[in-house]
């Protein structure tokens, strides 16, 4: 758990996942000015958040003026609420809803929705696991969520994330230029295929070609068909069916001039002293667009 602002954070996911939503879905943000400081997980968040926006797409699919709706407020709690929560300690409290006008979730299906392996999505769209997992890391958070829904109306998620009242967020004045490719072709390797999609759309956004892998054995075939192409290998370091790292020496085998990138949900440090990674370029995720674009810009100069 790190301290940072779940203001910035949000924003910052938004705008990396923006792309990830179909232009005819009207998605609109109200993130609060405050900074909201927090102790938290990065990584869990980012997921809480990217699954909370993929069911709301996913629910607004046929409906005349889609539309999904995020906002971010402070929270104080009353009595009234800390009745229907009587394990929740604090008062203060970041509040993120994600609101959809969708096809909604019927009544008998909303005690459900948490448990593992639940899902109303039909086989091979959906394991049921993304709303057991967003319930697991909120309650790693010492927050709670809350569901309201009508059958064709639509749903709306309110997730209560405890503020850390007495932590001071500096707010870093960064460079977020962003830098654009000229098409050179990118292997983007990663077992989550929630990542690989919006990986590869923000790229491509950037101005990249991409190609795809899910684990670390499609990678050395997909770069061995494709050698004369691939400017750059983007690659998730722990996948099943051979990691990343493994898939690197191989292809680094064959080419010693390939570059590669590196990257991790994982503490960075242990990481690179793990898989004797110290001289290498890693990312660890989640990573900003521009960082991203101004480290590619970087490797594929103008």
């Amino acid at each position: 758990m790190t301290n940072f602002s779940l203001t910035a954070f949000i924003k910052e996911t938004i705008k990396l996942h923006r792309l990830s939503v179909p232009e005819n879905i009207k998605l609109s943000t109200d993130i609060s000015a405050n900074t909201l400081p927090i102790q938290g997980d990065a990584t869990q968040l980012q997921q809480i958040l990217v699954n909370l926006l993929h069911n709301a797409r996913d629910a607004v699919v046929g409906v005349n003026e889609p539309h999904i709706n995020i906002t971010l407020s402070e929270f104080k709690a009353d009595a009234s609420f800390m009745a229907l929560h009587p394990n929740l300690k604090e008062t203060n409290y970041a509040k993120l809803t994600v609101e959809d006008n969708g096809c909604g979730i019927p009544e008998k299906e909303k005690e459900c929705i948490f448990d593992p392996f639940f899902t109303t999505k039909e086989v091979g769209k959906g394991t049921g696991l993304g709303l057991s997992m967003v319930y697991g890391s909120i309650q790693t958070h010492e927050g709670t969520i809350e569901v309201s829904s009508s059958l064709g109306k639509g749903t709306q998620m309110q997730i209560y994330i405890p503020l850390a009242q007495h932590i001071r967020i500096a707010e870093p004045k960064q460079n977020t230029q962003l830098i654009s490719g000229r098409g050179e072709s990118i292997l983007y390797v990663d077992d989550e295929d929630w990542l690989r999609e919006t990986g590869k759309e923000v790229l491509e956004a950037l101005g990249y070609s991409v190609l795809e892998a899910s684990n670390g054995r499609e990678a050395v075939e997909m770069y061995m068909a494709n050698q004369d192409s691939i400017g750059l290998i983007i690659m998730d370091v722990v996948m099943p069916n051979m990691g990343g790292v493994e898939a690197a020496e191989e292809i680094l085998a064959h080419n010693s001039d390939v570059k590669i990138i590196y990257c991790t949900g994982y503490d960075r440090e242990d990481m690179l002293r793990g898989e004797n990674l110290e001289h290498a370029t890693v990312l660890t995720k989640p990573y900003k667009v521009h960082e991203l674009s101004q480290l590619l810009g970087a490797i594929f100069p103008t």
